[in-house]
């Protein structure tokens, strides 16, 4: 029997062949991975996929690693990408992150796990209109923009790129910053640089847009945000999540955490804070980034953040607004600390924010402020929802003009106050909100500081003074519309007026209102000057002797009281005011004393002074340093005064009408060339104008003599006291006129004014004869001589010639008076021989006719001119009669 063949041995199967299979496998496909996405990287394939829209967006890396799939890292990230209305650019130093790819199909780019680090980014918006045509316009072309930079050169002359990127890196050169034009901001913010892509091929896009999502991401090392003219340079990070949706055109930014440091903002080079730090939540909802831009933008925000530094509220003020002429912030640092709670764009109670800084100074039209700022803005809840409160407090303030030297109000506590209900910072532009300003416990140091308003020609100086000052003004935002009073009490005021020094106190009750403050026009409809308590040393002893109404408010001295019923003030550049005005005075004389000093005046004029309690209304207009009075106008009883008046920086020029009854008075000056108009008066005031007339003075010595013009005369020799025919219309002055009546009256004899040279200077000079009533024999006769002074006819002697039965006739030759005296009639002076009486019988003889006899030939007599005296001179004795003895 064979022997049986021993069984065939079976090998037990062996572990884990099939794992290291499937390991080996993944190695392999990991090893491919990596190296596909090396080679991908390397070759340029990668960066054709990303930039396979260029007119979109191009990015560039300097190096990129996958080491699993869905996973990937890069180094020297530079993105750039553009709209129709705005260019961005990114870079990141390193950033790393996950694609979850399952997402894909929906369109919809989704990145998780986000850790970037050295980030930077930039935005800039095209304000005017779009860069480049929207990509479904048909057969568009590139449109160049006027505020943005131009396209980067073409690249075909390039050499190839050997370095991973480079291409797209290439496209990303600076182009040269685009400063904002100086019609916006008068001062040139530069933009962020950033050359835009290509343009948009033609037709209509096809491919729908995507949708990015980060899901997460952690960012340190932020060390600049750039978005139009402000930009952020920070040492910061973030943590949060952002989504981008592409086919609506909205962004939305989800819970993100802040943390800041030595931060430092900037409108384009300027700074407008430092030292910044704080930390904070924000979240953005979403919205439309192209429809919603700038503030309105802020209508999205929910934010947390507490801040301190150092900000520039003017810097800030003049990068975020149109320029405003009127005022000017001061550009120096104030420090900040606060907490800031937005929910949408509206601040929330909680929010409170102070800040101090010290030699603050700032302009509004020409008045510069200075003072030391303490503030808050604060706001907090009440049964009527939410209120904003911003204020400031300026101590140890000065409100100085741009062209004085020295303050001109000084004082403590001037608070601007501004009150608004729900604050939305992305309404800003339309705020609707209150404002105070309270002027404090301030006081005007001197009032000489502001001499410099009245013009050099008028003659009027403040010398000194000084008093309180107390006063608010309230504005409505947002047409800045306001209204406010300041009221002003001066003690001691001392004024240099021409030749005289007065002193006394002052009140001015001054009413603004605007309806657009940064037009500058206030109307002045209301505002009050009195002017109480005023003598002058020169003047003591010189009161008119007519007891006057007491003075408002029972005061002693000069007064007066200036109203504007309408007015208003331009402030600069073009400082001018005008309006109408009422005034009440005591008496004319400072007024009148602007035309002549008055004993210069005729004495009818001076008397007229001695009226008390006089209301006059005139226009008024101020511009530059030129002041004008238009048609003062100042009547009482029968009498008005009537004046136009200019003062400039050098010339000043005015004509003055005083008018009683049939009398009138005309006064122009010249700078200091006056002259005096008595005949016509009033006809040549109408005709006046207010141009400086530097011609010589055109003197009619028909009109300077004639007897119009002499009833205004002052003639010596006729009383104790001068006389004028003036004097004898004051006479008839109703007893409630308040004038004493004038002394007896006197004739200027009818055609006896003669014209001729008396002391040979070659100028007409004139005699006349005047007569005062008497009794028995007749009136009495004076002999007057009188000279020309500026169309002004002026007494210089008189001669009484006694009482004569009839008058003569006067004449001027060869530079002596000659008065003929009228001859005796030939009835008179006639002789008849007394008839013979005849013998008794005898019949009388024939009378025979008389014979005529001439009647003597009186010798007339001769004075002339000696200095203010009339001197007889001898006349040679008359052939048919002896000579007459001069009186």
């Amino acid at each position: 029997m064979s022997a049986s063949a021993p069984p065939e041995s079976v090998s037990p199967p062996r572990r884990g062949v099939r794992p290291r299979r499937i390991l080996g496998g993944l190695v392999a496909a990991w090893v491919l991975y990596v190296a596909g996405f090396e080679v991908a990287v390397r070759s340029g394939v990668a960066e054709r996929i990303l930039n396979r829209r260029p007119h979109k967006l191009a990015v560039a890396f300097d190096s990129a690693h996958s080491w699993f799939p869905f996973w990937a890292t890069a180094s020297g990230i530079e993105a750039r990408g553009q709209a129709p209305r705005l260019r961005w650019r990114a870079h990141v130093d390193q950033a790393s992150g996950w694609l979850v790819p399952w997402r894909l199909a929906s369109r919809r780019l989704r990145l998780a796990g986000v850790k970037a680090a050295g980030v930077e980014f930039s935005l800039l918006r095209e304000p005017l209109q779009a860069p480049f045509p929207e990509a479904n316009a048909p057969e568009s072309q590139p449109e160049a923009s006027p505020s943005l930079p131009a396209p980067a050169p073409a690249e075909s002359s390039q050499p190839p790129s050997a370095v991973p990127g480079e291409r797209a890196l290439s496209a990303l050169a600076p182009a040269p910053a685009a400063p904002l034009a100086r019609a916006a901001f008068d001062l040139d913010l530069a933009l962020p640089v950033i050359a835009p892509l290509a343009p948009p091929p033609p037709g209509p896009a096809v491919a729908p847009r995507w949708t990015v999502e980060i899901a997460g991401y952690d960012a340190t090392g932020v060390r600049e945000i750039w978005m139009d003219r402000f930009r952020i340079t920070t040492t910061a990070k973030a943590t949060g999540a952002l989504t981008l949706h592409l086919p609506t055109r909205e962004i939305e930014l989800l819970g993100t955490a802040l943390e800041f440091r030595d931060s430092t903002l900037h409108a384009g080079d300027l700074i407008l804070g430092e030292a910044l730090a704080g930390k904070g939540d924000l979240a953005v909802a979403r919205y439309p980034y192209q429809e919603d831009r700038g503030l309105a933008t802020l209508a999205h925000v929910t934010a947390a953040v507490q801040v301190s530094g150092r900000v520039s509220g003017g810097r800030f003020w003049f990068a975020s607004l149109p320029p405003q002429a009127w005022l000017q912030l001061d550009d120096d640092t104030a420090e900040i600390s606060g907490e800031i709670r937005l929910v949408e764009g509206a601040l929330q109670p909680g929010t409170k924010v102070e800040f101090r800084q010290d030699d603050y100074a700032a302009r509004a039209f020409e008045f510069h402020v200075t003072g030391d700022v303490l503030g808050s803005f604060e706001v907090s809840s009440d049964e009527h929802g939410s209120k904003a409160e911003g204020r400031v407090n300026l101590r140890q303030f000065g409100i100085r003009r741009s062209a004085a030297e020295q303050p001109d109000i000084v004082g403590d506590g001037l608070v601007v106050v501004a009150t608004t209900r729900d604050l939305q910072l992305s309404e800003l532009a339309s705020l609707e909100a209150s404002a105070k300003l309270d002027l404090g416990q301030a006081r005007v140091p001197d009032l000489a500081t502001l001499s410099g308003l009245m013009p050099p020609s008028a003659g009027v100086a403040l010398v000194g003074g000084s008093g309180r000052a107390e006063g608010a003004f309230d504005l409505e935002l947002p047409a800045l519309a306001g209204r406010g009073a300041i009221q002003i009490a001066l003690d001691d005021v001392q004024v240099r007026y021409g030749e005289l020094d007065l002193h006394g106190r002052m009140q001015i009750d001054l009413a603004l209102a605007t309806a657009s403050l940064p037009e500058g026009r206030f109307d002045l409809a209301g505002t009050s000057i009195a002017l109480t308590e005023f003598q002058s040393p020169q003047l003591a002893g010189d009161e008119p002797p007519v007891a006057a109404p007491k003075a408002p408010g029972g005061s002693t001295g000069w007064w007066a009281r200036i109203e504007l019923p309408e007015g208003e003030i331009d402030l600069p550049p073009g400082s001018a005011a005008s309006g109408h005005l009422r005034v009440r005075l005591r008496d004319s004389v400072p007024f009148i004393g602007l035309f002549e000093t008055r004993r210069n005046l005729p004495r009818w004029v001076e008397r007229l002074l001695t009226v008390r309690d006089l209301q006059a209304e005139s226009g008024f207009a101020y511009a530059g340093e030129t002041f004008t009075l238009d048609e003062f106008s100042m009547p009482f009883k029968k009498a008005t005064i009537r004046a136009r008046v200019r003062f400039g920086a050098e010339h000043k020029t005015g004509i003055l009408l005083v008018g009683w009854r049939k009398l009138g008075l005309g006064v122009r000056f010249d700078d200091e060339r006056r002259r005096m108009k008595l005949l016509g008066a009033r006809n040549w005031y109408a005709a006046q104008g207010l141009d400086l007339s530097t011609s010589e003075s055109e003197v009619d010595p028909a009109g300077s003599f004639s007897e119009e013009a002499l009833a205004s005369v002052s003639f010596s020799g006729l009383a104790a006291e001068p006389l004028s025919l003036a004097d004898s219309e004051l006479a008839e002055l109703d007893a409630d006129d308040g004038i004493e009546a004038a002394p007896a009256p006197f004739e200027i004899v009818p055609g006896s004014i003669a014209r001729g040279d008396l002391d040979g200077d070659g100028r007409e000079e004139a005699a006349v004869l005047l007569a005062r009533s008497g009794v028995g024999e007749g009136p009495t006769l004076f002999l007057a001589a009188l000279e020309d002074r500026n169309g002004r006819p002026e007494n210089v002697a008189t001669l009484p010639l006694g009482a004569r039965p009839a008058v003569g006739r006067l004449r001027i030759e060869g530079g002596r008076i000659v008065f003929d005296p009228p001859a005796t009639s030939a009835a008179e002076s006639a002789t008849v021989p007394e008839p013979r009486e005849p013998l008794e019988g005898e019949e009388p003889p024939p009378v025979a006719p008389p014979e005529a006899v001439s009647p003597p030939v009186p010798a007339p007599e001769l004075w002339r001119l000696s200095g203010k005296e009339l001197l007889a001179v001898p006349t040679p004795a008359s052939p048919q009669t002896e000579p007459t003895a001069t009186p």
